[in-house]
């Protein structure tokens, strides 16, 4: 029980064998447990610019968690982040069947500049109906398509759920 313990304090390397030694339920559980530290420890590296350790982490607690939402979202905004486009959108693919939720589903239409990726911002919209920056990305996708009169219409919606929420959220566009 104590090898699951070593993870969280530090022991970030061995996560590998350790889980592969965790056949007590007991100690798959304290794995488990480390998850929410580990992610932690992921997001601090990933604010503070340092994406490789970041990256270390994501992939150790995906060892551990293979459907950890959160970890598979952060992991594929790395990605992206780091132009690695492919995996960027296999880790949002994952994190959005992980989690259907609205903040997936908009942050999967972001690397998909396609009508797939309306049809993620539409079915995030379905969740959360107010949700301003979603509507902003689905102007930006819809101008991207030349549909112009259809994105004025997502910016006007946009612009409302700000006005209604009191959120500001950036929404001007240069196409």
């Amino acid at each position: 029980m104590t090898l699951a313990l070593v993870v969280v304090e530090k022991n970030i390397n061995n996560v590998v064998s350790i889980t592969t030694q965790a056949n007590s339920p007991a100690a798959k559980n304290r794995l488990l447990e480390s998850v929410p530290d580990l992610f932690n420890q992921g997001l601090k590296y990933q604010f503070a610019d340092q994406p490789a350790k970041a990256e270390e982490i994501y992939q150790q607690i995906l060892i551990i968690n293979p459907k950890h939402a959160d970890t598979l979202a952060n992991f594929g905004l790395l990605m992206l982040k780091q132009e690695r486009l492919e995996l960027a959108v296999d880790m949002l693919r994952k994190a959005a069947r992980a989690e259907p939720s609205a903040k997936n589903f908009c942050n999967l239409a972001t690397v998909l500049p396609t009508e797939e990726g309306i049809e993620y911002l539409l079915k995030a919209l379905i969740l959360n109906p107010a949700n301003a920056l979603c509507y902003k990305n689905l102007g930006t996708l819809v101008s991207k398509l030349h549909r112009y009169k259809e994105a004025i219409v997502h910016f006007h919606k946009a612009i409302s759920s700000c006005q209604k929420t009191m959120k500001s959220t950036p929404i001007l566009v240069i196409a």
